[in-house]
């Protein structure tokens, strides 16, 4: 089944044992996944800089994995 136009699910991190149940969501909207690991910037940046390009516009929902505290001052912009 198609996801919903215009929803997307947004996953920060990477999962260890629920990939499968990641990929399932995607009947629920689109898939994006921010991983924070661009070699030419730190992960606040990047993720600054996508979310002013409007590449988030579109998520209803989002995980954000235990391996993400990389990108801990994340937590004040979400």
């Amino acid at each position: 089944m198609a996801p919903p136009p215009n929803q997307a699910i947004l996953k920060i991190g990477k999962l260890t044992y629920a990939e499968e149940s990641w990929q399932d969501l995607g009947s629920l909207g689109e898939l994006k996944v921010f991983l924070g690991d661009a070699k030419d910037s730190d992960p606040k940046t990047l993720f600054l800089k996508n979310l002013e390009a409007g590449l988030y516009d579109n998520v209803v929902a989002l995980y954000r994995s235990n391996d993400s505290t990389s990108v801990s001052s994340l937590s004040t912009i979400l």
